[in-house]
């Protein structure tokens, strides 16, 4: 969530609290509505990510064997076994119950008892739980000097802090288990032979052509 959010306000965090504030404010207002919008244009019941998701576990599951035990519990065998429980939406393998989206082994068995799979999406996922959650407003605020006057003591700031010399420092600390940066990838083309991945001071052909030219001199 740290990191989604440095993100979220990289162009800005630099301005003033103020100025930041309105910044995050505004832009969360329009997101909601943007989402908003797009949650009531949904033609389907279910959103095409977890959609999509279903047909890649559907896939993967038709290579499977199952085996029915009862009217809701079932084995399917992928390298080794695992249990079923569409009543309760479970599976042992746990990736139903942490993403909501039925896993590839409890749509193996759906596919055997040809049940539609969007039964058995968790709520939350689906198109009218994805409208709710978008559906509150944030209303749009009118310029400073429109607010009412509220008797508040004015916050300043402090005046024992002195400013640090230099500039300040843009990059974001990592942690000692995060990756580093990655560095733009910049291809250069030589303007001596062409080629892509060094230039003209560096290329071979130009230092044999050197050292060509210095030996015919030599022998002269």
């Amino acid at each position: 969530m740290t990191e989604s959010f440095n993100a979220f306000v990289v162009k800005v965090r630099e301005k003033p609290v103020f100025t930041l504030l309105e910044w995050i404010r505004r832009k969360t207002m329009t997101r909601f509505q943007q989402r908003y919008e797009k949650a009531v244009a949904l033609a389907t019941p279910i959103p095409s990510k977890a959609r999509e998701r279903i047909n890649r576990n559907q896939k993967e599951g038709r290579k499977l064997l199952c085996f029915r035990g009862s009217d809701h519990l079932f084995e399917v065998n992928d390298s080794k076994n695992y249990v079923v429980n569409l009543q309760e939406m479970s599976c042992q393998c746990r990736e139903w119950q942490i993403s909501g989206v039925p896993c590839k082994h409890a749509l193996c068995c759906m596919t055997h008892i040809r049940d539609d799979p969007t039964r058995f999406v968790h709520p939350l996922l689906t198109r009218d739980f994805y409208v709710k959650s978008y559906s509150k407003t944030i209303n749009p605020a009118p310029d400073e000097s429109k607010w009412p006057a509220v008797d508040h003591p004015v916050v300043c700031p402090r005046e024992d802090i002195e400013k640090q010399r230099g500039r300040k420092p843009k990059k974001i600390k990592r942690e000692l288990d995060e990756q580093p940066a990655k560095k733009r990838s910049v291809h250069c083309t030589c303007t001596i032979c062409h080629q892509i991945g060094h230039n003209s001071r560096t290329c071979g052909k130009k230092q044999s052509t050197t050292n060509e030219g210095g030996l015919h001199q030599n022998s002269i």
